[in-house]
């Protein structure tokens, strides 16, 4: 699984169910994604600000229509406690 690999990689270990609750791993995955952010020139307000990780597909919370598209309201109902 490449969350779990990516992990592993930068030192934490762990199953999925704890990954996604460890802030270190959070942390990671955050300054991977901005490092790679700048290294593609995005500018500040096109980088990612808050990352929550969730264990699941949006498909098993019916969050997604046939053609995949997000279900905006569900997924802000869904979500609203991370929100």
């Amino acid at each position: 699984m490449p969350f779990v690999n990516f992990c592993k990689g930068v030192g934490i270990n762990g199953n999925v169910e704890a990954l996604v609750k460890n802030e270190q791993a959070i942390q990671a995955i955050w300054a991977d994604l901005y490092t790679r952010g700048k290294k593609e020139g995005l500018f500040g307000f096109e980088q990612v600000k808050q990352l929550i990780l969730i264990n699941g597909a949006f498909q098993e919370f019916g969050l997604l229509t046939d053609s995949f598209k997000l279900r905006r309201f569900k997924a802000k109902t869904h979500f609203a406690d991370e929100i």
